[in-house]
């Protein structure tokens, strides 16, 4: 009933919709995500259609002819146009899914393509690649496309080649994440959890931390909560909150094993802090910052607060704009309009907040919880006094070290200029295990600053000839650094070992897309992207607020003065 097109586009923007400037992206689909999909087509209201069928059907039709696949032909790549692979390369994905049992290290690839084989609709019987997809990693072209379409965009990309007999087939399978019985499984242990009287109103990072100390008896789910790749820690911590918030405690849990579309989960957006100081009056405010619903594209949305409606609009990628001042102590929950399946804003209870400077805008002195601070950031620190005895006994073992503390009022103080300067952190025995786990570095990551240079506002780059200067920090005393071109990922720009903790320069970089990746002893430890804009892409924006000043007869804004008009005064 949907073309393929139309599957391509909306697949494409379901999974990047919500996600924050940096994200790692995966084109995790099965037949949960494709039902959400589905049902979102708005010419057919059916419940009847059998959406994942229907996916499989438009793929087909467009690029399997006579038993013999037919790539998908792309034309020159445009950032601002989904690449017509990514429905193919999704139900190479499907494929994935629906063979990934117990273990998946032991796949091999005639299982794999026995899979596709089932989804393209070709003969199972037959095995092997089918025909259209020999020799070996033909298709890999399509993931690259993929992957600059992403970098073009912001994002970071995720798929990439695996080893020995999995070479090319690790591009699907590194797409494959929760299923959706390893969903209900997360979702019955915070059922049991929330019967034990044990489980408050947690946030993201205490819901990652709690999850990947449970005896979850499937394999593959184990696997997943102990991931040792950041990108794969942060997208599947992510699943598991969006299972935490998407249950609706007053309901009891259902039984049936069938999937669920998006008109059976209860949807409900998270927020963090947003930190506003008045350098002039000393007043500090910490506003309510709601993230994005990710994979929602449900339309305007607003939230109630003493009966008056604020609607919800985009500051930046994965944010919506600060809303009111809002006491940090959190455990508050405000009514959501405009979707019947998103119920409420909550902030968490919490004891302690994490606030990072703004990436995009260093000096705004803004401070906000956009993301974990990394290797060698500093940040800010809003905790209860009750913690100000292990935040010492951090300092006193060289664990952490801030510029100085603030206390906001009775119950609350600020660590301003935090900074983890030691990976040592084993064998501590915490007060507050939240705020330790919260604390403790990963000792393979690595941090990638960007710094310098001359960067273009709300572009997210730099102008052509004034690159910045970049510091990779980490622990390591030196690492591998990748720089790569999106348009070609075959050979790298620069490839080569670098100090750690000190200003590398860069070489000139012509306007386009870049990849940085750092990597240390334990495998990838950091990347970022960059992007290099050319002068005569530039655009003078409207300034958001027109500032300007009466001063008697006279209107001073900018260069701009302007003859201010008696009341009742006609034109000469």
């Amino acid at each position: 009933m949907a073309t393929y097109d139309e599957w391509n586009k909306a697949i494409a923007e379901y999974f990047v919709s919500g996600l924050p400037s940096g994200a790692t992206v995966y084109l995790s689909v099965d037949e949960a995500a494709l039902m959400d999909i589905g049902a979102r087509f708005e010419q057919w209201t059916t419940n009847e259609v059998n959406w994942v069928e229907d996916f499989c059907e438009a793929v087909r039709f467009k690029y399997v002819n006579d038993g013999e696949v037919k790539l998908p032909s792309e034309s020159r790549y445009q950032s601002d146009q989904v690449p017509n692979c990514v429905a193919f390369l999704a139900a190479m994905v499907l494929a994935a899914h629906r063979m990934i049992k117990e273990d998946i290290k032991a796949i091999a690839e005639n299982d794999y393509f026995k899979r596709l084989r089932e989804v393209l609709g070709l003969l199972i019987e037959d095995g092997g690649r089918p025909e259209g997809l020999l020799p070996a990693g033909i298709e890999e072209n399509l993931w690259w496309i993929w992957d600059r379409w992403l970098i073009g965009n912001g994002w970071l990309p995720s798929a990439e080649r695996g080893q020995h007999g999995r070479k090319f087939i690790n591009y699907p399978l590194s797409q494959a994440l929760l299923r959706e019985s390893d969903r209900r499984t997360v979702e019955l242990r915070f059922r049991e959890k929330q019967q034990s009287a044990e489980l408050r109103v947690w946030d993201r990072d205490a819901i990652g931390t709690w999850t990947r100390k449970q005896p979850f008896g499937a394999k593959h789910l184990s696997e997943l909560l102990q991931e040792d790749d950041f990108r794969r820690y942060d997208v599947i911590t992510d699943a598991i909150y969006d299972v935490y918030l998407s249950i609706d405690w007053d309901q009891e849990m259902e039984t049936e094993s069938g999937v669920r579309s998006i008109g059976q989960r209860r949807l409900t957006i998270a927020s963090e802090l947003y930190r506003v100081e008045d350098f002039v009056t000393g007043n500090i405010d910490y506003y309510l910052y709601p993230r994005q619903l990710r994979q929602f594209t449900g339309g305007t949305l607003e939230v109630i607060q003493n009966g008056q409606a604020h609607p919800l609009r985009e500051d930046r990628k994965g944010w919506f704009q600060p809303l009111w001042p809002e006491d940090p102590t959190g455990g508050v929950s405000y009514e959501v309009r405009g979707h019947q399946q998103v119920k409420a804003l909550v902030l968490s209870e919490r004891d302690f907040w994490i606030l990072v400077p703004d990436q995009e805008d260093e000096t705004s002195g803004i401070f906000a919880g956009w993301r974990h601070p990394g290797i060698g950031e500093t940040f800010l620190l809003l905790c209860r006094k009750a913690h100000t005895h292990q935040m010492e006994f951090f300092k006193e073992r060289g664990l952490l070290n801030w510029d100085h503390k603030f206390p906001i009022d009775e119950e609350w103080i600020e660590y301003r200029g935090c900074q983890v300067v030691s990976p040592n952190w084993d064998g501590i025995i915490p007060e507050y295990q939240g705020l330790y786990d919260a604390l403790k570095p990963s000792v393979s990551s690595a941090t990638i600053s960007l710094k310098r240079g001359l960067r273009v506002p709300n572009q997210q780059g730099w102008l052509e000839g004034y690159v910045p200067e970049m510091t990779i920090m980490a622990f390591d005393d030196n690492v591998q650094l990748k720089l790569i071109d999106a348009s070609s990922q075959d050979t790298p720009i620069k490839n080569q070992i670098v100090n750690t903790n000190e200003p590398i320069i860069l070489p000139y970089l012509p306007p386009g897309d870049y990849l940085l990746q750092a990597y240390g002893s334990a495998g990838l430890a950091a990347r970022r992207n960059l992007r290099i804009i050319p002068w005569d892409t530039l655009v003078c924006g409207q300034p958001e607020q027109p500032f300007s000043l009466d001063v008697e007869m006279f209107k001073l804004q900018g260069a701009i003065i302007e003859i201010n008009k008696a009341e009742g005064q006609k034109d000469a």
